[in-house]
């Protein structure tokens, strides 16, 4: 095997993975809501969060070091930035009409408004981040960094996460806050400004919602 090959299988295998995993969770989520929940997302939340969790142990394991140490001023840039973005984005996409041409993103709110609160904060706010950010930013970012500028490398990890979204607009969210979260990956040296900006983006509309904006 050459060292192109090793390459690409190094870059692809984690979201291969994360693919296989979320999606056979998303299939039976959906099959336990509808034969014994009547619909509700509460199962479909669980099983979410349970393949989260799996990915998160299996990418944890052996997992690249970070360059630098997260210090307090980081995690407040990284954070805030995450949540600024996500509020402008998400109220940009209302005025433009964005949010109502999707039918991913009304069930995406209707989700969020539904799941009970404790729900939604440990599975939308922190297993789910931790997931994604390991595959999208901790893995992929980080291998495409070693080969190429940060701008390119920010593009493409963060179209590879709006991609695997499935739905244009929800899509479209995520490869911004994708490209965030490689920023502030980059900007703080050390994976968690990435889970920490990507976290504080699914806290606003989950926080917003639950002030009644």
């Amino acid at each position: 095997m050459n060292d192109r090959m090793k390459y690409l299988i190094r870059l692809l295998w984690p979201v291969v993975l994360f693919e296989i995993i979320t999606e056979g969770a998303e299939i039976a989520g959906k099959t336990v809501s509808s034969a014994f929940f009547g619909g509700e997302d509460v199962p479909r939340i669980i099983l979410t969060g349970s393949a989260a969790v799996l990915t998160a142990l299996i990418l944890l394991i052996r997992r690249p070091k970070d360059r630098e140490k997260m210090s307090p001023h980081d995690m407040i840039m990284c954070g805030g930035g995450g949540f600024s973005l996500a509020e402008i984005l998400n109220q940009l996409f209302a005025v433009t009409g964005l949010a109502a041409l999707s039918s991913g993103w009304n069930a995406r709110g209707a989700a969020l408004l539904d799941a009970p609160l404790a729900a939604k904060i440990l599975v939308i706010v922190i297993l789910v981040p931790l997931a994604e950010e390991l595959v999208f930013r901790d893995r992929l970012f980080r291998c495409l960094r070693q080969k190429m500028g940060f701008g390119m490398a920010a593009l493409i990890s963060a179209a590879v996460f709006g991609a695997v979204h499935g739905d244009p607009v929800q899509g479209l969210y995520a490869a911004f806050i994708g490209f965030a979260a490689a920023a502030a990956m980059d900007f703080s040296g050390n994976f968690f400004g990435a889970f920490i900006c990507h976290a504080m983006a699914n806290l606003a509309p989950i926080l917003l919602s639950a002030l009644g904006r």
